[in-house]
């Protein structure tokens, strides 16, 4: 059950469920064990992906299924994400204004551009 509940759990970010999905979904997360909630939560904060499945299950109203204790927890790492995000969106302004002052203009590179100057 375990990877079925890590499967359900990713497969929330990737596309909005149908009635038909969002009721299966409902089923998978309340059956869930402890253990299937421990494993998939350890597995998704490896994974860097709690923040988005929070956000996920939140907007497609999946949320209320999900244990206490385990709300919580992926409660928490949002909002500790999104707390850091704003910090460094902040600095990120910050530094991109001195740059203009300076007449720097920045280069963003993402992905494999990235390996091509690293």
């Amino acid at each position: 059950m375990q990877q079925i509940l890590l499967y359900t759990l990713i497969r929330s970010c990737l596309a909005p469920p149908t009635p038909e999905r969002a009721a299966n979904a409902v089923r998978e997360l309340e059956a869930a064990t402890d253990f299937d909630w421990q494993h998939s939560l350890k597995q998704l904060t490896l994974h860097r992906l709690t923040e988005h499945v929070f956000h996920s299950l939140t907007r497609h109203g999946l949320m209320e299924s999900v244990r206490g204790q385990y709300r919580l927890a992926m409660a928490a790492r949002y909002l500790c994400s999104v707390s850091r995000n704003r910090v460094l969106l902040h600095a990120l302004d910050e530094i991109l204004h001195a740059m203009a002052r300076c007449n720097l203009h920045p280069v963003v590179l993402k992905g494999i551009a990235m390996a091509d100057y690293f």
